[in-house]
């Protein structure tokens, strides 16, 4: 079975992997009629599903003064919200952002920077700043305070991971969909006093113009 790079086809191995161009994991050039183990595609799921219900609330309590009525600060004293944010921030970034980390350091090693690179640098950046002035906030000068507190981007770290996580989580389903399709349907469509067998794939669709009785069977 030989493996390659759907944005790059020039790249081919006879085992699965990443591209070492884009990042992008490695599709088996000849499709397979069988379900696949989706156990990669789960793994993403879940941890897209459990950033997400971690960033809400670091959401809420970053962003929470600029909805009308909603007085975060008098509920959540600021002290102890930047460390709720720190620590429900933690496991979005380095849980579930793991692999974006590992494959941008790839990206540098092979000298071929890509997606994965600006994500690790902008997340990576916006976590590790916000982290510093949560636990040695002394080291930063009066000029990056404001109303005596340094701002933090916890939000902004958690959010760019948990909608990148769901994009690349959708991306392996759709392109997974394409080159393994699932279990195939024939459809028999009488026209007349003839049937035409009618193989399709499973949600797809098989249609024949005019009036026709339709009969299916799963092969």
């Amino acid at each position: 079975m030989t493996y390659t790079c759907p944005m790059h086809p020039e790249i081919e191995q006879d085992h699965p992997g990443e591209c070492p161009k884009c990042g992008m994991v490695l599709e088996p050039k000849t499709p397979r009629m069988v379900e696949e183990d989706e156990t990669e595609i789960r793994s993403l799921s879940r941890k897209f599903w459990s950033a997400l219900v971690l960033t809400i609330p670091v959401l809420i309590l970053a962003m929470g003064h600029a909805v009308p009525g909603l007085h975060v600060d008098s509920i959540i004293p600021r002290q102890i919200g930047k460390w709720i944010e720190f620590v429900l921030t933690t496991p979005v970034v380095l849980w579930a952002g793991g692999f974006f980390f590992a494959r941008a350091w790839r990206s540098v090693v092979n000298r071929n920077l890509n997606m994965f690179t600006l994500i690790a640098v902008g997340v990576g950046a916006a976590y590790f700043y916000s982290a510093v002035a949560v636990i040695t906030p002394g080291i930063f000068p009066d000029s990056f305070q404001r109303n005596g507190e340094i701002d933090l981007y916890f939000e902004a770290a958690a959010v760019i991971t948990t909608k990148q996580k769901r994009a690349v989580a959708r991306d392996r389903r759709s392109r997974r969909c394409l080159v393994l399709p699932r279990r195939v349907r024939i459809e028999f469509v009488m026209v007349g006093k003839k049937k035409f067998p009618c193989r399709k794939f499973t949600k797809a669709t098989c249609s024949v113009s005019g009036r026709a009785k339709r009969f299916r069977s799963t092969a």
